[in-house]
C-alpha cells in the first residue's frame, strides 16, 4: 500500500474512531440519558447519574399511565384477567432497550478494538462510517417505532380481545402502546444489529493468510456477535415465558422474535464465512500465480517441479482449512437450545395449534 494511500485510510480510521466513541447518540441510549437528566434538573443534582439509575426510574414511570387509565375507567373485569400480565409486558419492553443500549454500546467498544484496525482500505471504512451513521438516525427509528406502535397495538389488543372474551379496556390499550412505544428502538437497533453484519462481509480484513478462519479479527468478530445474538435470545425467551398460554400470541412472537433472530444467526455465519473465503481465494490465486509462472518455464528441470510440487502442496493446504467458525453440528446445537422456550410454548398449547390448523378435533 502507498504511502498516500495509507494517509487516506489512517484518515478514516480516526473518523470511524470519533463515531465509535459516542454510542449515546442512539435511540434507547438517549432515552436513558434524557431520563436521567430529567431527574437530576428535578432533584438539582450535578452529577449525571448511571443509566441503571434511569432504568430503575423508568420501570416505574412506564407502569403508571395504564394504572391510571384502568383505575379512572374502572376496567376491573380486564385488570382481574390481564392486568399482572400486562405489568410484565411493560417491563418486558423496558427490558428489551436496556437489551439494545447493551448491544450497541458492547457492539461500538469492539469494533473499535478490534475491527477497524484490521480493515485495509479507506472506502471499507468510509462505508463503515455510514453504517454506524445508520444506528444514530433518530428520524429512521423515530419512523420505525411509530410504524410498529402502529401495527402491534392493533394486532396485540385483537389477539387478547379474544382471549378474554371482551375489549381489553382503554387502560390496558394504553400499556400495549407504552410496550410498543419502548419495544420500537429496541427493534430498530436488532434491525440495524442484522443490516451490520451483512455490511461488514464485504470488507477487506489482514487476516491470517495460511488460515484465515484461525484469525484474531475473525475469532473477535464472531464472539462478539454471538454475544448479541444470546443477549436478544434471552430477551426473547422471557417474552415466549409470558405469552405461553395463548398460541395466537407465541405465533407473533415467532414472527417478531424468532425469526428475526434466526435470521440474524444465519446472516452472521455468512458474513463471516464470505470474509474468510474473500481471504482464502485472495491467497490462493496468488499462489496459483506462481504455479503458472514456474509451469511456464523448464518441466524437464528439476529444481522448476519442486517448486511446483511445494506449492501444489502449499495451495492444498490452505484450501483445506476451515471455511467458517461453526461447523454444521455445533450450528444446530446453538439454534436448538435458542429455540427451547419456543418449543416449550408451542408443546404447552399443543391441542390449541392441532385444533386451529385442523388437524385434530378437540373435545372440549
Amino acid at each position: 500500500m502507498s504511502s498516500e494511500r495509507m494517509f487516506h485510510r489512517d484518515v478514516e480510521e480516526e473518523r470511524t474512531r470519533r463515531i465509535l466513541t459516542d454510542p449515546e447518540k442512539t435511540l434507547p441510549a438517549l432515552i436513558f440519558s434524557l431520563t436521567g437528566r430529567i431527574v437530576c434538573k428535578i432533584t438539582r443534582r450535578k452529577e449525571p447519574l448511571p443509566w441503571q439509575f434511569s432504568l430503575v426510574v423508568l420501570a416505574i414511570v412506564v407502569q403508571l399511565p395504564t394504572l391510571l387509565v384502568s383505575n379512572l375507567l374502572h376496567e376491573t373485569e380486564q385488570w382481574v384477567a390481564l392486568g399482572f400480565r400486562w405489568m410484565g409486558f411493560i417491563e418486558l419492553g423496558l427490558f428489551a432497550m436496556a437489551v439494545a443500549r447493551f448491544g450497541i454500546f458492547y457492539l461500538y467498544k469492539n469494533i473499535n478494538l478490534y475491527i477497524v484496525d484490521a480493515i485495509q482500505t479507506q472506502d471499507d471504512l468510509k462505508d463503515l462510517q455510514q453504517v454506524l451513521k445508520r444506528a444514530w438516525s433518530l428520524k429512521r427509528a423515530i419512523y420505525f417505532t411509530l410504524v410498529f406502535t402502529f401495527f402491534w397495538s392493533i394486532s396485540w389488543s385483537l389477539i387478547f380481545t379474544f382471549y378474554i372474551g371482551q375489549f381489553i379496556g382503554f387502560g390496558l390499550f394504553t400499556g400495549t402502546i407504552i410496550f410498543a412505544l419502548l419495544m420500537g428502538p429496541a427493534l430498530y437497533i436488532e434491525g440495524w444489529f442484522f443490516f451490520f453484519i451483512i455490511r461488514i462481509g464485504y470488507y477487506s480484513y489482514d487476516l491470517n493468510e495460511t488460515s484465515p478462519a484461525h484469525s484474531e479479527v475473525i475469532w473477535r468478530l464472531s464472539r462478539t456477535i454471538t454475544t448479541l445474538l444470546y443477549s436478544i435470545a434471552i430477551f426473547i425467551a422471557f417474552g415466549t415465558a409470558m405469552i405461553a398460554f395463548n398460541v395466537w400470541a407465541v405465533v407473533l412472537g415467532i414472527l417478531i422474535g424468532w425469526l428475526p433472530t434466526t435470521i440474524y444467526f444465519i446472516g452472521s455465519q455468512i458474513s463471516i464465512s464470505r470474509i474468510i473465503l474473500s481471504a482464502k481465494w485472495n491467497t490462493l490465486d496468488r499462489i496459483q500465480e506462481q504455479i503458472k509462472t514456474f509451469s511456464n518455464g523448464d518441466i524437464t528441470d528439476k529444481n522448476n517441479i519442486e517448486n511446483i510440487n511445494r506449492l501444489m502442496d502449499y495451495h492444498e493446504r490452505i484450501r483445506v482449512t476451515p471455511n467458517s467458525t461453526l461447523n454444521i453440528a455445533t450450528g444446530f446445537n446453538l439454534l436448538y437450545q435458542l429455540s427451547l422456550p419456543l418449543i416449550g410454548a408451542l408443546l404447552a398449547n399443543i391441542d390449541k395449534v392441532l385444533q386451529h390448523f385442523d388437524l385434530i378435533n378437540v373435545i372440549p
